[in-house]
């Protein structure tokens, strides 16, 4: 083999090795650039998974205050309606019992004779506010007469209506004023009111 064919050789042999390192590269560049693609890919499918799942809590966070808020709201509304009702019914029955409407009369009497039976004592004292202190005077020989005690009007107090009993020792008390009755069955009133405003 002569010298030129010797060189020919060689280059030929550096080529073709040169070529098998470049297709190696080659193969190598496509393998990290599909591996760093897929990662990549990876990457952005886990960061929009946690943007979707942070989304998701922050939605149902704000469903959940936002039910919060309206249901405080209706709890409010509920409230002041409520309220509203017992101040009507209240004020029913200081007209009522201004206009000495004979429910009211009944009502009052019923009221003084539950007071003054509730107290042990044989000698009490019925306070009511200023105009049903009025309305008990007429009454009270009636009150006596179903209660055997001893009855007498005492001082007035600030109630709608109604009245208060007291032993004459002041050791007994029975409140049958209607704020009394009102604030001994608010809730049997609320839910009344409720039903009959809301349905339940």
């Amino acid at each position: 083999m002569g010298v030129e064919e010797l060189e020919r050789k060689i280059l030929e042999d550096a080529e073709k090795e040169a070529e098998e390192i470049l297709e190696e590269a080659r193969r190598d560049a496509e393998r990290i650039r599909e591996k760093a693609e897929r990662e990549a890919e990876e990457v952005r499918r886990e960061i929009l998974d946690r943007a979707r799942r942070e989304a998701e809590t922050r939605r149902r966070r704000e469903i959940a205050q936002a039910k919060l808020e309206i249901r405080q709201e209706r709890l409010r509304v509920k409230e002041e309606y409520i309220e509203k009702a017992i101040e009507l019914a209240e004020e029913k029955i200081r007209e009522l019992a201004e206009e000495g409407r004979k429910e009211y009369l009944e009502f009052l009497k019923r009221s003084a004779i539950e007071a003054v039976n509730a107290i042990s004592s044989d000698e009490v004292v019925l306070r009511a506010n200023e105009n049903d202190l009025m309305l008990l005077d007429e009454m009270l020989s009636e009150i006596r007469d179903e209660t055997g005690k001893d009855v007498e009007l005492g001082e007035p107090v600030e109630a709608v209506g109604g009245v208060i009993a007291e032993s004459k020792d002041g050791s007994e008390a029975y409140d049958n004023t209607v704020d009394a009755r009102i604030r001994r069955r608010r809730s049997e009133i609320v839910r009344r009111v409720s039903e009959t405003l809301f349905g339940g």
